[in-house]
């Protein structure tokens, strides 16, 4: 895992006066390693039962899932959205029951670096509550912050005031990871 530079030099062998030419492309390759997240306890109730993703009323994801099953789900080469810099999306996060309390947590791994721990990476927290469903608004950073291409969307769902992680362990609940791919929407733009 990490990012790597990649270097091509360019010769001709057969002429020794001849300029060699050297490109180099810093952090051009990047092999992701995510972490695996866990639970302790998977719960039907702690759960995660559906995510949309949202631009306007146009459904980017809207992805129903059954909890109580696993700790960890990976959606992300299967559900994917595409999402624009500078624009603003919804996320929505459901459950099926609200017996137990519950604390929701979001993250986007913006940069592409493999994991969700820098700056503006969390996109939301819902504090302990029996409510079945939460909705925010995430703007995507500008490219200056962000990198193009393939990424992860983490959701997690954990028991009351228990501590959520990106990575956990956490007490009683699950995580599901979706694909987003960020892009430029190659709109010319206007004076």
């Amino acid at each position: 895992a990490g990012c790597y530079t990649i270097t091509l030099k360019a010769y001709n062998s057969l002429d020794p006066n001849a300029t060699s030419k050297t490109i180099v492309k810093n952090k051009y390759i990047c092999a992701l390693d995510y972490c695996t997240p866990n639970a302790y306890i998977v719960s039907n109730d702690v759960g995660i039962n559906r995510v949309r993703v949202l631009d306007g009323t146009t459904e980017l994801i809207n992805n129903f899932s059954q909890s109580g099953l696993v700790a960890y789900t990976d959606y992300s080469s299967t559900v994917k959205a595409n999402l624009t810099y500078g624009r603003t999306y919804t996320v929505e996060v459901s459950r099926q029951g609200n017996v137990d309390p519950a604390n929701r947590k979001g993250w986007i791994d913006w940069n592409i670096d493999g994991d969700f721990d820098d700056a503006g990476e969390q996109i939301f927290f819902e504090a302990s509550t029996n409510n079945l469903s939460y909705s925010t608004n995430v703007t995507v950073p500008a490219l200056s912050n962000s990198f193009e291409g393939l990424t992860k969307m983490r959701i997690a769902a954990n028991y009351n005031n228990e501590s959520t992680t990106p990575c956990g362990p956490i007490t009683a609940g699950e995580y599901e990871d979706y694909g987003i791919v960020l892009y430029n929407d190659l709109n010319p733009p206007v004076i």
